[in-house]
Formats: C-alpha cells, structure tokens, sequence
C-alpha cells in the first residue's frame, strides 16, 4: 500500500528540516513525499529545492500565487498515487513509525477505514499537552474536536476524492468541515490512540489566516451546522447536546475580547436562557458567581475591567 504524504509549506524555514527529515526518517518505505510551497518570502522553498534534488521521492511544485493550505492540499491530492494520504503542515513532524503503525490498522480491519483517527502530541510555547481522549463516538468527538488531527488522521485518498476534498473558501475550521463531511458520507472511521504525531501550535505566523474574531466565528458556524444535522437524523443526543452548548458558550466567552456585540448576539440566539454553566468549566469560580448573579454579558464586562 502506498501512502503520499502532501506538505503544505509557507515560510516555515525555522521548521522545515525537522518535518521533512521525520518523512524520511519513517520506517515505512513505501511512500511519495508531495511538497506544495505557497509562495513562501523566506528560505523554505530552497530548501525544500535541495531536498529534491536529493531524493527522488520528493515531488516539488509552487502556487503561482498565495492560496492558503486548503488549495496546497488539494493541488497535492490531485497528483498524490498514494491509496492513502499523510497529510503534513511544514512546522509538524511524525515519529518514526506513524506511517507504518496506522498502516498496520488498515491492512488488519475488516474493511478499509475512510480515515484514521490519530492521536498527537501538541506544543505550544515549549508546553506539551495531549488533546482530549477519544470517546469513540465519532459525533461526540466531532463536537468536542476531539477526532484526531489533519496531520495525526491517515486519509483514504478516493474518499477525499468522493467530496472534493478541502474547502478552499473555508479561511478556517478546515479540519472539522472535511470531518463532517466525511461523516455525512458514513465515513468509516479506526481510532488509532498512539500520540506518533508532533503538532506545533504557533500563535503567529501559521498558514492559516491569524484572524481572531473570525476563527471563533467560523467555529462556531460548522458546529451549529452539525447540530442542525444530528437533530436533522435524530442523533443529537442529550450528552451531545450538553457538550454541544459547553463548546458554543468557551467559544462565546473567546470571541467577547474581539467583538462584544457578536459574542452577545450569538448567545442570544445559541444558547438556552437557563444554561448551567457548571464547575466543570474552564472559567473561575469568581467568574461563575458573577455569570449566575448577572449573566454572560455583565460577567464579561465586569472580568473584562478587573484584568484591565
């Protein structure tokens, strides 16, 4: 079975040796390296050239014009030979044996699987954390980001075909519309719990839009389209339901440093008047007390003052 690995690439020179060595470096040797450098204004690009030059496995192209990860990805499906895709962002890296581990679970499954969803290790700031653990219900999972990771999934490539792959208008959640599409097709999907990938999480800088008013916007858009799709089939379950507000409302409490008056009027219109935000959250019991006494906006606006 071969496998293309796709590395999308802008001006990650810092990066890029690490992640295309760990490509190398994989223990499973049937593979094609497909690199798509998108106009990169440092020295990603040479060296990605002296890289193939050196070795024949690596296919190097560039976008004549800046046009985000989701067309690098696309632009490298559509050459990919591979009947699976490791998708790679250039500031990533893989273990040696990822490629070959979730290889393993493909060839022994009863059917091949649509995906695999990987666990990963992430870094942010030299901070390591893992993300939540898989409840192996794909939905639930969905909902909570929690199904694995564009680097740390292995993809069927004709399924991705199947849909045409990445949205390019998507400026972000990328990653969970390709997912909810992917399930809305009744993808099959292997959980694989080994952390074999290395997700760098840098706050400026990404191939993705540093937009932040808009990211929390967008996330909060995909998954209200889930929603209206579960309960659509009648799979919104209680529990998803209960996770399903905690996402909107951690989202909502986001977007309030960037767009007040939005953050207010998605609450409104998102969340149930009553909604119990519990000591399972992530905000303060000082922050709690005050949501409980005078609601989401006065408590953001009186924490707002205290850390001003």
């Amino acid at each position: 079975m071969k496998v293309s690995v796709i590395i999308p690439s802008y001006n990650t020179e810092q990066y890029i040796v690490s992640c295309v060595e760990s490509v190398l470096s994989q223990t499973y040797k049937n593979i094609e390296i497909i690199c798509i450098d998108d106009c990169s204004t440092d020295g990603t690009y040479e060296i990605l050239q002296s890289y193939a030059q050196k070795y024949s496995k690596i296919i190097l192209q560039s976008n004549k014009e800046n046009k985000g990860a989701a067309f690098s990805r696309n632009r490298g499906l559509h050459i990919a030979q591979g009947e699976y895709i490791q998708f790679l962002d250039s500031d990533d890296s893989l273990l040696p044996e990822k490629i070959e581990h979730q290889a393993t679970l493909v060839s022994s499954a009863n059917s091949k699987p649509d995906f695999i969803a990987g666990n990963y290790i992430s870094n942010l700031n030299g901070k390591t954390t893992h993300p939540e653990p898989f409840t192996e219900n794909v939905w639930m999972d969905l909902i909570k980001g929690s199904l694995g990771s564009t680097c740390s999934n292995l993809w069927k490539k004709s399924t991705l075909d199947s849909i045409n792959g990445w949205t390019e208008s998507a400026k972000s959640s990328q990653e969970t519309d390709i997912m909810f599409r992917l399930l809305k097709n009744k993808a099959v999907v292997i959980y694989d719990r080994s952390p074999l990938t290395l997700v760098n999480c840098r706050t400026i800088g990404s191939i993705s839009t540093n937009d932040r008013a808009g990211n929390p916007t967008r996330f909060i858009d995909i998954r209200l389209s889930i929603a209206q799709y579960l309960k659509a089939n009648k799979m919104f379950t209680k529990a998803i339901e209960r996770e399903h507000f905690k996402i909107l409302f951690h989202t909502l409490h986001l977007l309030y440093k960037f767009d007040p008056a939005k953050a207010q009027e998605l609450y409104k219109v998102h969340l149930p008047e009553k909604f119990p935000l519990t000591a399972a959250s992530k905000t303060s019991f000082f922050y709690r007390l005050l949501f409980f006494l005078f609601g989401f906006n006065s408590a953001e606006k009186i924490i707002g003052k205290v850390k001003s």
